[in-house]
């Protein structure tokens, strides 16, 4: 054979470079040449001939090598090369080491060489030839994937479905005859696994059974996907494609903060069918859509979810090397967006060109510029009308309170000559009655408290301070009257508290607090809650606290809070159980020695300790630097409002002993007013007579210039605006006041410079200009600020959300200084997009704790060469996982920025804005104060009016009551009304967009190593221009992507659909549809319903529809004889292929079995690891969390969340058995399941039953006899415990392959 192949090549030469015409010039350049540089002078060219053959050359090409002529001009049939490439030849099989090449290049080889194989190639290159790149994707792009879709012409056939003719076709040309129809019992049990991975229920198979019209089938079909249950189940499908997970892995496994939203956005997707171009869109660029999809009975922007997969990222926990780390994460979501929508691995080519595929390395990190170009966030996820709730109404109140209160203050400011006058002549008699007061007011409250702890047994020991908010927060004993904040109230002689932002606070504390005790009387409305503050002592600021807090680590059990828990341990005391209205009592004593006791009801709670922490230790809370709060763990973030009624407090300020924690629980509380004493203490009551005048006669001089009489006691600070002018008055020299810092800023918000910074959520307004205010919405104040330029968070309301964050830098500064003011927020230095570090020197981050403006030093040092950017947030919004929704109320405010070595920056603590003026006459402070309210009044005040103003409101110079006019109360009340009815935003995993940048191309892979930049774009294959977009280009992409001309995206998501409705699909390799991949089965078929899923506007139920009412779908699963000796692999579809249940499917079977599925739909995920009891919803809804894996569905083959996952593996191994066997989740739901049986019915009737709801059919005979002998087998094992005997036959049921499996 070889011998004549080489004797007929000698004769018949290919046509020579002179003989060529052009248009075989031209396929030969086109169709034949890049091939060969591509495929194969690699082995067979000047430096290499394996096998003594040369492709790099015409003769060389003719000659042949040691398996003879590679080619017989004019007869493609007889040549070896095309032997070779068609696998035809018995042993040869090229290119060697690679793919198959595609049929279309086999077919252009083919074909020239029938045309005489014209090659103008006549000299032998001295030197190998390295393919270039454009060779390379010259031949790759004509892979059939690539190809566009074609509308194949359908075969003539029988049937009703053209799915079925083109199948029909290849079975009858195969000599195969194809399956019987299924029986309605196994079509009704596959059907309903297919859409709703649940069983069939009894009733909906006897309807089906009895339906006998032609579309009995197509009702089944209709009804399935019409359940929400259809959802559900393939939602947990496409969470496979996008590896969702609600927690990061790692060390730690932390939490993806409201990761679940994005879940349930799928299910609701999918149940109302979103066309999948939109689906498309929304996944990749969502939040940028122009209209984007509005869910309006849920009131969600339902597009601004689908970016939450970008999120579900493994992420190294607190890296060292964070732009490592980002390179992985970006590679990963390539490779997930890639394989999930275009079926293609473009993370193959992040270090090189793509072996096998047209996806050069630029392609790579075109797409990798585009997803750098973007930030990590909580996204608001609201409709757009819900984020802009009463927005216009309110802004129009908020000018108008504007404008009242710069009329009053107006008033105010030119009143004040006439009130210093009065209060002048008033002073002695003012000083006279509060100091008799004060006097009478403590030898009462100290009796008050004897008398009621213990008349008859002698006083026991009196509290520093107490609080019975009979009327108010007044302290009886002390000073520190406690002020109303958030919305408490105080009825029926409680503090009435929300659990939401209500709480009471002090005054500074006129004593050093060490060794004490904290007391308190408190109802409980609801035990679920977790971590409120019932009293605390804190330092003010909220940086160190002692507290008795409810339910922060154990549920409903009572604990010692303090700051970083450095004071906490579990004391292991019972959980709570009293009822609402009963008033428990709460002790706990601090002693000398650092050890803390609890009591409870006056007994020991759980067993008192001593910290064990390094830093922990009896702390001083200094005097003056320290107050109380009432229904609040401390000041600033996490959930430390408590929901409860607080009938009594009490302060101590030495250790309480075990007996004194007894005594006073019996002695009780002090409820309403006390009742006249006996007649040798009628003194008493003369004096509590004498206190009430008093009060009386107070009250009527402060009305009248109270408050400003209040603010003398600030007139040594030199921002008071009456400094100067009393200074003076008494011969004094002012005291200077402190002039702003000289450090210049690199960035300064106050001007134009802020437009770079970027916005998110609906409490950042995009002024900067001094001025601005906040409206309180509580309590008798309007307003108790006056802000300095800057970005300011929630002006409208602190229940908005809200995230500044700076541009990207290089950090190259040992310090980055931030001037900022708020409560409750945090900045941090996000830096390479690492969105979850923990604080420390690796990951910079300082709480923002002040109402005044500060200067706050982050130390960059370790972050030194790395992109990052800087982001100021509240806990609601952050990506940090102890983030909880709807807490954490704040605000912030950022001014500026420096860039700085060390020492070189400006000094931390209070910044100062501008020097406040000296003002040297009373005169001459009414005129600058009745110009700087009428300048904010028009909102063109300037830093210095606006900083006047602030110290004004500040100091209790002007008063900012709502109850300053009618027209100002009315206003105030409809703007607290309308502020009280907004709902706080929900939010959910997302991306911010950010200013799009082009990566340079990592030579090898290496970070290090960087090259030039590639433009952001689509694959060049397709389409090599770049976007022309000044953003990441996300939109551009979506549009690729989601085009009906992309050749993949169709393909890919009509072979998935096929795939789960067949159990493989046309192209096996689901998530590869490049050259490693495996070739389409039924070519024109796929093409054929690509074309017409884009026809029918993208509608996956409609797609799933058309292939179920297939005959091919409702055909038996037993082969026929010529299709066991023909098609062993069903790569025909004559039969239906058996397949096992996923692991989600067999665990939702043993629930609904089991009779305990609870279907309410959505919300935050379920324990996977809890008790089997515990779990009664479906699978979707089970918390993933990466490194604790539900060991049911892992043990069934349910993929790790690390990459894209479309074709799971359905191995057979020793673990499945035994654990439906031994595992105590199956056990307990056959427990159940065998509960249902009726137990009147005859064993016969209880089998049939079992079967029936876990197979769709009842028993056969055969099965009866065998279930009579099991059963007989089980009495006897089983006599001393009935109930086993059904459970351990509903459990061997369940161990059926039969169940396991459908068929």
């Amino acid at each position: 054979m070889r011998r004549a192949l080489a004797i007929l090549a000698l004769g018949t030469s290919s046509l020579a470079a002179a003989d060529l015409k052009p248009a075989d010039l031209e396929f030969f350049e086109s169709k034949i040449r890049p091939v060969l540089v591509a495929e194969c002078y690699e082995c067979h060219d000047a430096k290499k001939q394996k096998g003594d053959l040369r492709l790099d050359y015409r003769d060389g090409l003719l000659k042949g090598g040691e398996e003879g002529a590679s080619i017989v001009p004019g007869d493609a049939k007889k040549s070896l090369l095309i032997q070779s490439m068609d696998y035809s030849h018995e042993t040869l099989q090229m290119p060697k080491k690679r793919p198959k090449l595609d049929a279309k290049i086999v077919a252009d080889f083919i074909e020239w060489i029938n045309r005489g194989a014209p090659d103008p190639r006549t000299k032998a290159p001295e030197d190998s030839i390295t393919p270039t790149w454009s060779d390379l994707l010259q031949v790759r792009k004509h892979w059939w994937s690539f190809q566009p879709i074609t509308s194949p012409t359908i075969p003539a056939g029988k049937s009703a479905s053209p799915i079925d003719r083109f199948l029909d076709a290849k079975i009858a040309a195969a000599g195969i005859t194809p399956s019987a129809q299924a029986d309605k019992a196994t079509l009704i049990r596959r059907a309903t696994y297919v859409l709703t991975g649940l069983p069939p229920s009894p009733a909906e198979i006897a309807a089906f059974e009895a339906d006998t019209s032609p579309d009995a089938f197509a009702k089944v079909v209709d009804r399935l996907l019409a359940s929400p249950r259809y959802g559900e189940h393939f939602a947990r499908h496409w969470m496979d494609l996008v590896r969702y997970a609600d927690t990061h892995g790692s060390e730690g496994d932390p939490a993806i903060p409201q990761a679940w939203r994005y879940r349930d956005y799928l299910i609701r997707a999918f149940n109302t069918d979103v066309p999948y171009d939109q689906f498309v869109r929304e996944q990749l660029a969502g939040d940028l859509l122009k209209s984007p999809r509005i869910n309006t009975s849920e009131k969600l922007n339902e597009s601004a979810l689908g970016t939450g997969h970008f999120r579900m990222i493994e992420h190294g926990f607190q890296p060292v090397d964070t732009i490592d780390e980002q390179v992985r994460n970006i590679d990963n979501q390539i490779d997930v967006v890639s394989k999930m929508f275009l079926g293609l691995t473009v993370s193959c080519a992040r270090c090189h060109d793509h072996k096998f595929d047209a996806i050069s390395q630029a392609d790579f990190y075109a797409f990798y510029g585009i997803f750098a170009s973007t930030r990590p966030g909580q996204v608001t996820i609201d409709s757009p009308a819900q984020l802009d709730q009463h927005r216009d109404r309110l802004t129009e109140l908020k000018q108008a309170i504007r404008s009242e209160l710069a009329a009053d203050w107006i008033r105010q400011a030119k009143a004040i000559p006439a009130s210093l006058e009065r209060i002048r002549t008033t002073a002695k008699v003012r000083v006279g009655l509060e100091e008799e007061l004060a006097t009478l007011e403590s030898n009462l409250s100290a009796d008050d408290f004897r008398r009621r702890l213990k008349a008859d047994k002698g006083a026991g020991p009196a509290p520093s301070h107490w609080w019975t908010f009979e009327q108010d927060g007044r302290d009886l004993v002390g000073k520190l009257d406690a002020k109303l904040n958030g919305g408490a109230v105080i009825k029926n002689g409680r503090l009435v508290l929300d659990g939401e932002k209500s709480f009471a606070e002090t005054g500074p504390t006129s004593e050093t607090l060490t060794a004490k005790t904290l007391e308190a009387w408190v109802a409980l409305p609801t035990l679920d809650q977790r971590g409120g503050g019932v009293i605390t002592v804190e330092s003010i600021g909220g940086g160190i606290f002692d507290s008795i807090v409810f339910a922060e680590r154990q549920k409903a059990k009572w604990m010692a809070g303090s700051n970083n828990s450095v004071r906490t341990q579990n004391v292991d005391g019972p959980a709570e159980t009293t009822k609402p209205s009963d008033l428990i009592h709460l002790a706990i004593v601090y002693q000398p020695d650092g050890r803390i006791e609890l009591y409870r009801n006056g007994q020991p709670y759980g067993t008192g300790y001593v910290p064990t922490n390094d830093k922990a230790g009896l702390h001083a809370f200094a005097q003056d630097k320290s107050h109380l709060l009432f229904g609040r763990r401390h000041t600033g973030g996490g959930n430390s409002f408590l929901r409860g009624e607080i009938e009594e407090a009490r302060l101590y300020g030495f250790a309480l002993t075990a007996d004194q924690v007894a005594n006073s629980f019996r002695a009780g509380t002090l409820r309403g007013e006390l009742t006249p004493v006996a007649t040798k203490d009628d003194k008493l009551a003369d004096i509590r007579d004498q206190a009430d005048e008093l009060r009386t006669k107070l009250a009527k001089l402060k009305s009248t210039d109270g408050k400003l009489a209040e603010s003398f006691k600030h007139e040594e600070d030199p921002t008071y605006p009456l400094h100067s002018a009393a200074f003076l008055r008494v011969g004094l020299k002012p005291k200077e006041a402190k002039a702003p810092s000289s450090v210049k800023a690199d960035w300064s918000l106050s001007d134009g410079s802020s437009a770079k910074w970027l916005r998110h959520g609906n409490g950042m307004e995009p002024r900067f200009t001094p001025g601005e205010f906040r409206i309180e919405t509580s309590g008798p104040d309007v307003t108790k600020q006056i802000l300095p330029s800057g970005f300011h968070s929630h002006l409208l309301s602190t229940k908005h959300s809200a995230v500044l964050t700076s541009p990207r830098f290089q950090v190259t500064t040992d310090f980055i200084s931030v001037q900022a003011m708020g409560q409750g927020a945090t900045v941090r230095l996000i830096t390479d997009n690492y969105p979850i570090g923990n604080s420390g020197n690796r990951f910079p981050k300082a709480d923002i704790k002040s109402d005044r403006p500060t200067w706050i030093t982050l130390d960059t040092a370790y972050r030194k060469g790395s992109s990052a950017y800087l982001e100021f947030t509240l806990p609601a919004d952050s990506t940090r996982p102890e983030a909880k929704e709807g807490e954490g109320l704040g605000s912030f405010g950022v001014r500026a920025v420096v860039f700085h070595a060390a020492g070189a920056g400006p000094t931390p603590g209070e910044a100062i804005v501008v020097q406040a003026p000296q003002l040297k006459t009373v005169d001459e402070t009414v005129s600058a104060l009745t110009d700087a309210a009428s300048a904010w009044g028009r909102d063109e005040a300037n830093e210095t009016q606006s900083a006047l103003l602030d110290a004004s409101l500040r100091h209790g110079l002007l008063d900012a009551r709502h109850t300053l006019s009618s027209r100002l109360r009315d206003l105030t009340a409809e703007y607290r009304k309308l502020e009280a009815e907004l709902v706080t935003p929900r939010r959910a995993p997302g991306l911010w967009e950010d200013v799009g940048f082009d990566q340079p191309l990592m030579v090898r892979g290496e970070y290090k190593k960087p090259a030039m930049a590639i433009p952001r774009r689509y694959l060049e294959a397709f389409d090599p221009k770049a976007f022309a977009t000044t953003g990441s280009g996300r939109l551009e992409l979506a549009e690729k992507i989601a085009s009906p001309e992309n050749p993949l995206t169709a393909r890919v998501m009509t072979n998935r659909l096929w795939h789960h409705v067949y159990g493989r699909g046309l192209v096996g390799t689901v998530d590869n549809f490049g050259r490693l991949g495996d070739h389409p089965t039924h070519p024109e078929l796929l093409d054929h319903l690509s074309r017409r899923f884009i026809d029918q506007k993208w509608s996956v139920k409609a797609m799933l529809r058309e292939l179920l009412l297939t005959d091919a779908f409702q055909r038996s699963s037993l082969p026929s004889s010529s299709a066991q000796a023909k098609d062993a692999n069903n790569d025909l579809l004559s039969h239906v292929r058996v397949r096992r249940l996923e692991g989600e499917a067999l665990r939702d079977s043993l629930i609904t079995l089991a009779g305990k599925r609870e279907d309410n739909m959505y919300g935050p995920g379920d324990n996977a690891l809890a008790a089997p009891r515990a779990q009664v919803r479906r699978s979707v809804y089970l918390t993933i969390k990466r490194n604790t894996l539900n060991p049911l569905i892992t043990t069934f083959d349910g993929p790790k969340p690390f990459t894209t996952v479309g074709r799971r593996d359905a191995t057979n191994v020793p673990a499945q058995s035994l654990t439906l066997l031994n595992d105590l989740f199956v056990i307990d739901a056959a427990k159940q399941w065998a509960a249902t049986l009726d137990r009147n019915q005859p064993d016969a009737a209880k089998v049939d039953m079992l079967f029936l709801q876990a197979l769709a059919r009842k028993a056969s005979s055969a099965e009866q006899a065998a279930a009579t002998r099991y059963l007989a087998d089980l009495k006897v094992t089983h006599a001393d415990k009935p109930a086993m005997i059904w459970q351990d036959f509903a459990q061997s049921v369940l161990n059926l392959k039969e169940f396991l499996y459908l068929k």
